[in-house]
Formats: C-alpha cells, structure tokens, sequence
C-alpha cells in the first residue's frame, strides 16, 4: 500500500464501526451497511459482523467472539446459539461469561435493545444522545464526524497536564469530545435510553483453593488460545514476565503454528536484557524460533496520517510499535495481549478513598473534572464491592484501566493488527481472583497455572534483576531520579493529538 486515497480509505476506522437510528451519512465509504431492528450499522469490512434472529431475540455479534469450551465454534455459532437458546439479556449476560475475545454484541428483546461488551471492555462502544436517537460508535472519532460534534475543552485540559506526557488514560467514562461517553466494563448500555447500567458484580465472589482455581484457569487459558488459534495465526509477545510466561504456557498445543517475538527501542541493550535473552534461552530449548524485533522505526507519512485519523485521541508514544505490528508481524495474524495478567490477577491496591486514588494518579487530584467523575464512581463501586465481597481495586483496575488504557491501544493498533487477550473471560478471571489475596499476591497463584499448562517453564527465572536494574530502582526513589523523571516527562510532553491535531502545552502545563 502507499500515499493514496484508496490505501486511506481502506485502512481508515480500520476494524470500528458506527450505529445510530438512521444510516450514517459521513462514515467511511469502505463500510458495509447491514440494519439490526430499528438501528442502522455500518462497518469497517475487516470487522466481522454475524447476525440471528431468534423466537424472543435478536442478536448481532461485531468483532470476534470466542468458545473455550468448544473452539472450533464460529462468531456465527454463537450468535445463533444465543439467539436461539435465551429469553432475556440477563441469560445472554450468564452464558457470554464463560466466553472470550473482543467484541460487542447487540442484543434486541420486547422490551428494550442494549449493547454488551466482553468483559473488560476490549472491544470499545462509546455512545451519545441526540434528538434523532442514541449513537453508538467504536471511537467517538466516528461520532464527531457523523453529528459535527467539537471537542470537550475541559478535557482537552485534562490532556494537556503533565500526566499524559507519558500515556492516555481519560478516567472511566470521560471523552475527548463533547456530550460522548465511554461504555466502561461491568456496564452494558441502553440503547433506547443511552444510559450505562452496571451489571457486574451479581453474586459474591467465588472462593475456591488454589488448586481448584489453579486448574478452571489453565482450562480456560488453554481452551483460549485454542479457540484463537482455530480462527487465525497468532503472534505471540514474550518478555521475562509473568504476563509473557502465563501466555506462552496456554499456547503449548499450538507452539509450531506460533510467531514468537519480542520488540526493543534504541539505547536498550537487548542482548543482554533479561526480556529478550530469557524468551531466547525457553524457545531455544523447545525448537522454536524467537523473533526480534525493532520497534522504533516511525510510521511511513502516509500510515502516520491514518493512524492520527482514527481515533479522537491517538498517541505519538504508540506509533513505532504500530508500525511494528504493521511491518514485521505475519498478515491476518492476532497478536496476544497481557494486560490482564501479572497487573490484573495479582496486583492488590488498597482503595479506600478518593484521596487514596489521587496519590496513586496524582493529576486526577488537581483536575476537577477527574477527581469528580473518580469520587462518584468510587461511591457507587464501593457499595458493590463491600456487597458481593469483590476487591475495589479489581473493580478499578477493569473500569479504569483495562476498558480504558488498554482498549484504547488495542484500538489504535487495530490499523496493523487484531488484538487478543487470552485472559478476557469471565469465568477465568473469576477463578483467578477467587483465592486469598496473599496467593495473588506472592505469585503462587500464577505458578501453579503455569504448572498445569507447561510445567517446564518454570524452570527459567521471572523477571530477574541484573544489578544494574538494581541500582537504577533504587535510584528512581532518590531526588536525583525524581528530577531524571521529570526530565524525561518534560522532553516528552507533546505527545498526543486530538481530532487529528497536536495537543498545545504552556510553559507552566509542563511543570
């Protein structure tokens, strides 16, 4: 592909789409339409899209769906089979939790139509109300575009503070543009309505010994990366960590069919680094080639201009493992994520309060706008989490950041490449999160999942430290590394665009 209008159009909203209670007029004219009841959708083509009409139900899975239990099923199986087999959406919620992937699904009873995400929000929906009806858009990119929607200036601020000099992390439902919302995980939205609805949790949590949890994880890890594997190529990322081994592990059966790879970025010794010489040592042992990665090349001018296209915030920081994916990862191939290992299952935050969670994101203390929508939904998530006995932090960590940070790259890689988290299951992270907070904790949790997947991985340290690394940990908690950080986040300030154009700082912006 190169510099012209055909390649834009083919790669631009690559894999998003849009709906709304008439056909849009302004999406990309690469969609396909398709009408579900009284909504009209139109879609990028490299998004799948498998409608059923059941006795009671409609239902339209977008993106990919997957069975653990049963891999070999298809996204139109299982849309079938949810047609088919549910009265009510609070059946498709218990049978979609044992389900993987990356999706959304519609779903239209007698009552009311909503929309479900999988379980951490991977496959983006945000949404807003006008006099027409509601609209629903995978990037609130395409709803700006179809109802001439500007910027929220007050978040524009929030951008510009020295926070997201480093990354991009709008707090749970907050967007970049005016009057849209983000559907956040745990919610499903109503489409009639254009309200979110929490609906998770729903019962306390399960308790289960670690060895019981230890072995319904490694099922459902094994049966989803299976599942992956029957519907396309995966590229595998590999590290020295928890997240990179527990994936590894679940990809046992499939290993030969397998791209295993690591990136790197200039100035870091990768041969002697412990992400890229562990992975090396492990898939040398078993016969497997590991792949190497550069990924600080920049997007071609071109790519650049579609990346910056298609989503209302898109970070520059983001571009030259974009171009990675695009450059070196095999075609039509998916590549695995971690984020909801090592962070997710075995971090333990303590959140008692708001002031609590602004000393952990320190710039959400000082923006109004941040701290308000933090403080409300820290009021509502802890009744729900004293309730059914769920760890706040969990709940957090899955609304704010997996449905946020996580999905937001996962969406911006979408230009090069489908992404997929083999921990994205109900059921899994259920089990996961169902043992005393200390196995979590101290890794034990995790050893025994990878010892019921591929015992021998163990034998290979997890995220040693060099005495180097030693050095320079400790040297990031004196006011030497304080002031080094700080550097670094100054140079690097301008490092976002929204709706297409560079975020400007002042000088007191970037203090």
């Amino acid at each position: 592909m190169s510099d012209d209008p055909e390649s834009f159009e083919r790669l631009h909203h690559r894999r998003q789409y849009l709906l709304g209670p008439r056909e849009a007029e302004r999406a990309p004219a690469s969609f396909a339409r398709k009408g579900f009841k009284h909504l009209y959708l139109a879609h990028h083509p490299d998004l799948s899209v498998s409608l059923a009409e059941g006795e009671l139900l409609s239902v339209a899975v977008l993106g990919e769906i997957l069975d653990p239990l049963e891999p070999t099923r298809s996204n139109s199986d299982i849309a079938r089979a949810l047609a088919d087999n549910c009265s009510s959406e609070t059946e498709i919620i218990e049978r979609t939790e044992h389900l993987g992937g990356r999706w959304v699904l519609l779903i239209a009873g007698p009552d009311r139509t909503v929309l479900l995400q999988d379980c951490s929000g991977f496959r983006t929906a945000a949404f807003t109300r006008t006099s027409e009806g509601t609209w629903c858009a995978s990037d609130t990119s395409l709803l700006a575009e179809e109802l001439g929607l500007p910027v929220a200036e007050e978040v524009t601020e929030l951008v510009r503070c020295q926070y997201y000099a480093r990354d991009t992390w709008l707090p749970f439902h907050v967007t970049a543009i005016r009057d849209c919302r983000q559907l956040v995980a745990n919610h499903l939205l109503d489409l009639d309505q254009a309200s979110m609805e929490r609906y998770w949790p729903r019962r306390p949590r399960a308790v289960m010994d670690i060895k019981t949890a230890s072995e319904r994880a490694a099922k459902y890890l094994r049966g989803m990366v299976n599942a992956a594997a029957a519907r396309s190529p995966l590229s595998v990322s590999m590290t020295a960590g928890k997240d990179s081994r527990i994936i590894f592990a679940a990809t046992r059966d499939v290993s030969a069919d397998c791209f295993y790879y690591t990136t790197y970025r200039p100035g870091e010794n990768y041969r002697i680094h412990a992400d890229t010489r562990i992975p090396g040592m492990m898939l040398k042992h078993f016969g497997l080639k590991h792949n190497v990665i550069n990924a600080s090349a920049p997007l071609p001018s071109w790519l650049q201009r579609v990346y910056r296209a298609n989503t209302t915030i898109s970070s520059l920081n983001r571009e030259g493992l974009t171009n990675a994916w695009w450059e070196h990862l095999p075609a039509n191939s998916w590549r695995t994520t971690g984020h909801q290992g090592a962070d997710n299952l075995f971090q333990h935050l303590n959140v008692p309060a708001a002031d609590h969670l602004g000393a952990l994101l320190p710039i959400w203390n000082s923006n109004n706008l941040a701290r308000q929508v933090t403080q409300d939904w820290l009021e509502e998530a802890s009744s729900k989490a004293r309730e059914y006995d769920h760890a706040l932090s969990d709940l957090f960590y899955s609304e704010f950041r997996l449905s946020r940070w996580a999905a937001h790259h996962q969406a911006q890689y979408d230009l090069a490449i489908e992404s997929f988290g083999p921990h994205n299951c109900r059921a899994l992270l259920e089990a996961m999160q169902s043992v005393p907070i200390e196995e979590r904790v101290s890794g034990r949790l995790y050893e025994e999942v990878v010892r019921q997947l591929w015992p021998q991985l163990l034998d290979w340290p997890i995220n040693p430290e060099s005495k180097l690394e030693f050095l320079i940990r400790k040297l990031k908690r004196t006011r030497i590394g304080n002031f080094y950080s700080f550097k670094v986040r100054k140079r690097n300030i301008d490092n976002h665009h929204i709706a297409g154009k560079p975020v400007a700082r002042t000088a007191g912006d970037a203090s």
